[in-house]
């Protein structure tokens, strides 16, 4: 629910603040009078005025919260509903980037991994203003984020500085002892893996590197590991001058409390064509065909303009754009 506004300047703005969810965005019929993105996506017809999960959009409320912010902009109010959606992907676009780009990292020949109730109505512009090669949608995209951390071991981490002194194998199988008692105290599991890094450095440098260690390895093993890391990492080694331990992390983990092999196939459940509806877009409007992602079999073929909906999550396609239901469930777009 990013709040669209108007700056100082004239200019539509979309974000940092949010309606959350409660007033919400002023669809939800809560008291909200600002126009959102989610309002946006549901005047624009990307997102159904009834949601699967059994919760009732008001149309009349977001067309009239973009009325007001369109009259502030001189605008009609189509318009302002799609540059509220062009702005918020925008936003998008330059987070992408600086995780990617400005890290080094390539994002063309990558895919874009959408989740979220509304990931899906805005993944495939946005892997498209970054030139990537596609867009996955996982089921139970809606949930992802609490599926995983129910597919996620319970874990505990723990760092403990040491002294010029101090005996790393001691300090190690100290604090790993003390991992392993703070999980099962914090969640009431056992640790199935115990995990050691040791943060080392050499003598009088500012920075350090971290690398894997366990007790019994010994100072031999430990150098040579440490040396190998900071040439990967910097380009350089000093063999041969001396190192300290300045830190020892050490992470407890247990037995996740759900596995992907607990999860149920993807089988098809019900009607998957909806029919279609009218989709305003930045070349028109499209009439949209409306699929049911539940009931879509593995193998399927869906074309764009189309709108995929599942209990929890919404997924958009422009012309040009297709996605086939791979075997686990998930979508694969391409375009």
């Amino acid at each position: 629910g990013s709040v669209a506004w108007v700056d100082s300047g004239g200019a539509l703005r979309v974000g940092p603040r949010s309606a959350g969810a409660a007033p919400g965005p002023a669809s939800y019929g809560l008291g909200g009078i600002e126009a959102t993105v989610s309002d946006a996506d549901l005047m624009i017809g990307r997102l159904a005025k009834h949601l699967a999960g059994g919760m009732a959009l008001r149309l009349d409320l977001a067309k009239g919260a973009v009325r007001r912010l369109a009259a502030t902009l001189d605008l009609s109010s189509e318009a302002t509903a799609l540059g509220i959606v062009e702005v918020v992907e925008a936003h998008m676009e330059r987070a992408v980037r600086a995780v990617s780009v400005e890290e080094g990292a390539d994002p063309r020949s990558s895919v874009l991994v959408a989740f979220g109730g509304a990931g899906g109505m805005h993944a495939t512009a946005l892997a498209r203003r970054l030139g990537m090669a596609g867009v996955v949608v996982p089921p139970h995209a809606g949930v992802f984020s609490a599926l995983g951390l129910l597919l996620s071991p319970p874990r505990v981490d723990l760092a403990r500085s040491l002294g010029p002194e101090a005996m790393v194998d001691e300090a190690v199988g100290s604090l790993r002892a003390d991992a392993a008692r703070h999980l099962v105290s914090e969640t009431g599991v056992s640790p199935v893996d115990v995990r050691t890094l040791v943060d080392v450095r050499y003598r009088g440098q500012s920075h350090e590197t971290t690398v894997p260690y366990r007790p019994g390895e010994g100072a031999a093993v430990l150098e040579a590991r440490f040396h190998d890391a900071h040439r990967i990492r910097n380009g350089f080694a000093r063999v041969g001058d001396p190192v300290e331990v300045v830190t020892v992390r050490s992470a407890a983990l247990g037995t996740p409390a759900l596995r992907w092999s607990d999860l149920d196939d993807a089988v098809p459940e019900g009607k998957a064509a909806r029919g279609t509806r009218e989709v305003l877009t930045s070349g028109g409007a499209v009439d949209a065909d409306v699929w049911w992602r539940h009931g879509l079999a593995p193998g399927t073929t869906i074309e764009g303009p189309a709108v995929i909906e599942e209990r929890e999550a919404t997924v958009f396609l422009d012309i040009g754009e297709r996605a086939t239901v791979h075997p686990s469930g998930a979508l694969e777009v391409e375009w």
